[in-house]
């Protein structure tokens, strides 16, 4: 059997899934720092020490966020950004094999989060919130155009 000529559109779809992997599970390993009181007291000097005024009200937000957070609360948002790093691992790896399940979970996964995008979206518009929205869409609508492909070709081969 053959392998199938590489696909330059999985394999960038493919790269993007690696990178929020990397991102993900970076966000994972801040998190679980939060549950080591001195990393809480090293944000607060590292917010005060901040030049502008503006910058210390956004780190000072920030810090009053935190501050109402459980230890519970820190372990399970850590756990979960590590199940969704091995999700977009798991999908990453799959599209750069070309496994149509892979384009299904991606699909899946990826169309889940785009109202919650939408959302986000309304609430505080941004140009990189925008862009990330158009990206996932065409993601999204390029796994779906492959999947009904590969099934028409199956049906009328």
């Amino acid at each position: 059997m053959r392998a199938k000529p590489a696909n330059k559109v999985l394999r960038t779809i493919a790269v993007l899934k690696f990178i929020e992997t990397v991102a993900v599970a970076a966000a994972g390993l801040v998190a679980l720092q939060l549950l080591d009181p001195a990393t809480l007291e090293d944000i607060t000097a590292w917010s005060q020490a901040l030049p502008g005024l503006a910058e210390q009200r956004f780190a000072q937000r920030v810090l009053d966020q935190l501050s109402g957070i459980t230890a519970y609360q820190i372990k399970a948002l850590g756990a979960g950004a590590f199940v969704f790093a091995a999700i977009f691992l798991a999908e990453g790896i799959g599209l750069w094999l070309q496994r149509r399940w892979a384009e299904w979970l991606a699909v899946v996964a990826t169309a889940l989060f785009i109202p919650l995008e939408i959302l986000e979206l309304f609430r505080h518009a941004s140009a990189s919130k925008m862009i990330a929205l158009v990206v996932n869409v065409l993601v999204v609508g390029y796994l779906i155009a492959r999947i009904v492909s590969a099934k028409l070709e199956r049906k009328t081969g």
